[in-house]
Parts: C-alpha cells; structure tokens; sequence
C-alpha cells in the first residue's frame, strides 16, 4: 500500500493535495504535477459497459498492474466468471471445461463511490474503477473474496516460437 497516494490510503485527497502544495515550497516546483494531477484521473475514468450478461469495467492502467479490461459475467446467481485481460478487447471462446451459458436476467449493476457493483440474490461482485480489482461480498455486507488493490494482478503473455 502506498501512504502517498490519496487513492491508496484513507487520506482525503484534498488533504493529499494541500500537503503536497505546501511541500513544493515558494517556488511551486511540482505544482504543475498537482493541478494536472485530478484532470489526468478524471480523462482516465473508466468506461463502464454493462453488458447482457455482466458488465465490463476498463480501469486506469497506471492503478491496474496493466489490466485493460475486467469483465464479469452472471453464471448462476451465485457463479461469477471474472475475466481480466491486458488488452482492451475480450475475446469469448468456447470452453472445455464450462458449459454453463451466461445468465441475462437476475442481476443488476450499479455504480457508486468509484466501484461499479454487479449484484444477484447471493453476491455482490465489485469491480474497483480505477485498479480494477474485484471483491466477492455476501448479501450480509461480508468479504468472501478480495484482490489487492493496485496492480493487484500480473498478465504474463504466452512466449510463442
């Protein structure tokens, strides 16, 4: 966890802000990094796509360990394919091993406080917009699975040759 970032600590940050301000001094070495700072997050937002069977969230690269895309697609109500690619394009292929078909009724998405939040009668799956990390809570408010935040997850590409 990083305690300088405001989107990595419990810091305010309009409080992070202020403090940097006054650390770059009377010259203001680092004030054009500050005022350029919230615009920078704010052309990077993510494009949330709520899809028939999910939604797909595009997180700020710089926050997501290089992950362009994570989607979610309902199973079952309790069953989340989470699918997260180092490329702004998922590609749906037949699998081996799931048969099940994507659900498109039963859930719904909503967005709040930065997260965008699948919900069913069984889970909440949230999506954080900026790292792109993914947390499983109960219909009691209780964690069942979280990832780390920032660049919480790895995208090793296949050598080929």
């Amino acid at each position: 966890m990083n305690a300088g970032n405001p989107l990595h600590s419990s810091q305010s940050a309009e409080k992070w802000i202020k403090e940097k301000v006054h650390a770059a001094g009377p010259n203001g070495s680092g004030l054009l990094f500050l005022m350029a700072f919230p615009f920078t997050l704010c052309a990077q937002q993510a494009n949330n796509k709520v899809l028939p069977d999910g939604v797909m969230v595009f997180p700020h690269t710089e926050f997501s360990g290089g992950t362009k895309a994570v989607q979610l697609k309902v199973m079952a109500p309790g069953i989340i394919q989470v699918i997260a690619s180092p490329f702004t394009k998922i590609e749906t292929r037949n699998s081996l091993v799931v048969i099940a078909k994507p659900q498109t009724s039963g859930f719904s998405v909503k967005e709040e406080n930065g997260r965008v939040v699948l919900i069913t009668g069984v889970v909440s799956v949230i999506i954080h917009a900026q790292s792109g990390a993914v947390s499983f809570v109960d219909n009691a408010g209780r964690v069942i699975l979280a990832e780390r935040g920032a660049s919480g997850r790895v995208h090793d590409l296949p050598m080929v040759g």
